[in-house]
């Protein structure tokens, strides 16, 4: 787990202060190489500035179902169905 600021590589500025995570090697839940997430104080802007800022360092979204997806093919997750609690 690391913590600090995000900053815009261009001006320099201080656009939230972050915790974020990084699994290296299949311990996560998709079971993929890397996997990283980060939690900010949140509000829409401040999101949507670091959403930005990710993605123009070379990040991209996940697609739709695309993680599950990969823990399906990386035996991560299993769709055999479950009896029901009784």
């Amino acid at each position: 787990m690391l913590y600090g600021h995000i900053c815009d590589p261009v001006t320099d500025e201080t656009v939230d202060e972050a915790s974020a995570a990084v699994d290296e090697g299949p311990a996560g839940f998709s079971g993929e190489r890397v996997e990283s997430s980060y939690t900010a104080h949140g509000g829409l802007i401040v999101v949507e500035r670091v959403a930005e800022l990710v993605l123009a360092a070379g990040a991209r979204r996940a697609g739709p179902g695309e993680v599950q997806h990969a823990a399906l093919l990386n035996g991560r997750l299993d769709l055999t169905p479950r009896p029901r609690d009784q």
